[in-house]
């Protein structure tokens, strides 16, 4: 199916999607949900945090940041998730917790 939906991305040259992602998506009917679970740890010094909401703004993805400089007493919920380590960015989406933003922290 991945091959067949990037084979007629190529032929179609259908770009009022995203590629052969988006000719996937169709074919297999998935659809997203306009609310957002997405919960993403910041902290202002944090280069991987700017380019974590960077990233999900220009992809017009929702979310909700706890910045822990701004709500320490947030502190103690990422210091749960990151098994003690003091790491931003930490993304928390439908229960799976991402430490870092593409693979730095």
């Amino acid at each position: 199916i991945i091959l067949f939906g990037l084979l007629q991305w190529v032929l179609t040259g259908d770009t009022n999607r995203f590629g052969p992602i988006a000719v996937l998506e169709r074919e297999c009917n998935v659809t997203q949900s306009v609310e957002s679970t997405i919960t993403l740890y910041t902290h202002p010094d944090c280069a991987y945090s700017a380019a974590a909401k960077m990233e999900f703004r220009r992809s017009k993805v929702a979310y909700t940041e706890i910045d822990v400089a701004k709500q320490p007493e947030k502190i103690e919920e990422l210091l749960g998730l990151t098994n003690g380590e003091r790491l931003t960015p930490v993304t928390v989406e439908g229960g799976q917790v991402t430490i870092g933003f593409k693979g730095g922290y």
